[in-house]
């Protein structure tokens, strides 16, 4: 036999390799892919139908509305005061918490003499 020529079954079972190592990897990631689905997906798309309805726990998911629930959600001042309030938050979080440490970095990259102690006593 020429020293080129691979045998037939060296062939099938670098394919049934190669088969394994294409498939493998999926079907480990399978069930996060599921649970990602279930948990995520299909919640936040049951959540979106109920919105929908006027809810009744006894008779579920309720009478129809559509979008009426949306459109008194808009119209509602304790609507725009909650976003109001969260916008003004997220500003007050972003200033404390990134823009504050960013500057005290500066401050600090640009002590010559005590970077140590300095340093120290602001991990401290």
């Amino acid at each position: 036999m020429p020293a080129n020529v691979i045998p037939m079954s060296e062939r099938r079972r670098h394919r049934s390799q190669k088969l394994k190592n294409l498939i493998l990897p999926w079907l480990l990631v399978l069930p996060a892919i599921g649970f990602t689905f279930i948990l995520r997906y299909y919640t936040m798309g049951h959540a979106f139908f109920i919105s929908l309805h006027d809810y009744d726990i006894g008779n579920p998911p309720g009478k129809f509305t559509g979008f009426e629930n949306y459109l008194f959600l808009l119209k509602s001042d304790d609507f725009w005061n909650a976003c109001s309030n969260t916008l003004i938050f997220t500003g007050l979080v972003l200033l404390l918490t990134f823009f504050i440490p960013i500057v005290q970095a500066i401050c600090l990259s640009e002590v010559i003499r005590g970077r140590g102690v300095f340093s120290s006593l602001y991990l401290i």
